[in-house]
């Protein structure tokens, strides 16, 4: 996908970008009188579509950006545009971001370009400053003793709750608790003899069999934590046990992320 084409021009007596004149020619104007023309552009653009320079991290990277915009019209939304070659003509992929949007993913590739689209409202759009900014200020969310039997999904695959939205999950490292045990599905019965301390072995039930004078014998194997997926916003992972089986237990995670990526008021924030 191609670049857009620009519509508004810079004004040089007010210092900001107004929309080019739509369609108009001398008998479109022809009724008209002098005393009619309020602006030099009578049929302005609508939206006004402004494309910025275009912005390199240097390498590939995954960041938030910040827009700031002052503006008047109606409702705005920017096209972010990221790419790894900087050829945009295809290869690069594009978030629409529109006022009241939360959840938003951060940017990754290494150039960057943002369009805005301003359409009318009651007045006509004009894009009178605007500020763009790249941040990659992570944090890490440190969840302590989760069961995985309470989290959504299956036993392989379970969804890792972080107990808040992000932008972009960075790294996951998951460390087995209690030191990675988890309680066998079978017991082990043995016959006890009345009267004796000892425990007779002439005598055995099958596994899983109960009945009073049979005593169980609970049997725990170690378990690992593994990471099944990572997308950008949702991690899923899973338990197994020494035998290969799939198993719940109890871990801690860190993880690494980029803050929430939302717009609100015409503006493109992180929290």
């Amino acid at each position: 996908m191609a670049l857009p084409t620009i519509t508004g021009q810079i004004d040089p007596n007010l210092g900001y970008i107004v929309p080019l004149n739509s369609g108009t020619t001398w008998t479109s104007l022809s009724s008209s009188t002098w005393s009619t023309f309020g602006s030099w552009t009578p049929r302005p653009r609508d939206p006004l579509v402004w494309v910025s320079s275009t912005i390199d991290l240097g390498s590939q990277d995954t960041v938030n950006v910040i827009i700031s915009t002052s503006y008047t019209g109606g409702s705005i939304f920017y096209d972010i545009y990221s790419s790894t070659t900087g050829l945009f003509q295809g290869e690069e992929t594009v978030q629409t971001c529109t006022d009241g949007d939360t959840g938003l993913t951060a940017t990754t590739g290494r150039y960057i370009v943002i369009v805005t689209r301003i359409f009318r409202g009651s007045s006509v759009p004009t894009l009178q400053s605007q500020t763009i900014t790249t941040r990659r200020q992570s944090f890490d969310i440190a969840l302590a003793d989760v069961n995985t039997a309470g989290l959504s999904g299956s036993l392989a695959s379970r969804t890792l709750n972080l107990g808040r939205q992000v932008s972009k999950i960075l790294t996951v490292q998951l460390t087995a608790r209690d030191p990675g045990l988890v309680l066998d599905e079978y017991f082990l019965f043995d016959y006890i003899d009345e009267g004796y301390a000892g425990i007779a072995t002439d005598s055995y039930l099958p596994d899983g069999y109960v009945e009073p004078g049979y005593f169980g014998l609970p049997i725990f194997k170690l378990a690992w934590p593994y990471l099944v997926s990572k997308s950008s916003t949702s991690t899923s992972i899973c338990m197994r046990d020494s035998d290969g089986d799939y198993v719940n237990g109890t871990i801690d995670a860190l993880v690494r992320v980029l803050p929430e990526q939302y717009m609100q008021n015409g503006q493109l924030l992180t929290r």
